[in-house]
């Protein structure tokens, strides 16, 4: 079976692409969520860091 490497390859780097671009949002949704969890763990125990943060 012959199929022609041009498609192939394009075939593959949109596949890639598809692959990266998810990639990428899963990422920033992680951040975002690690973000609001530190917020919350900040605003929480905000009280402890007043000192060490006036130190």
């Amino acid at each position: 079976m012959f199929v022609n490497q041009q498609k192939v390859r394009s075939f593959f780097t949109a596949l890639f692409t598809c692959y990266l671009i998810l990639l990428n949002q899963m990422a920033t949704q992680i951040a975002k969520s690690e973000q609001d969890d530190t917020r919350n763990w900040l605003n929480n125990h905000s009280f402890s860091l007043c000192p060490i943060l006036s130190l």
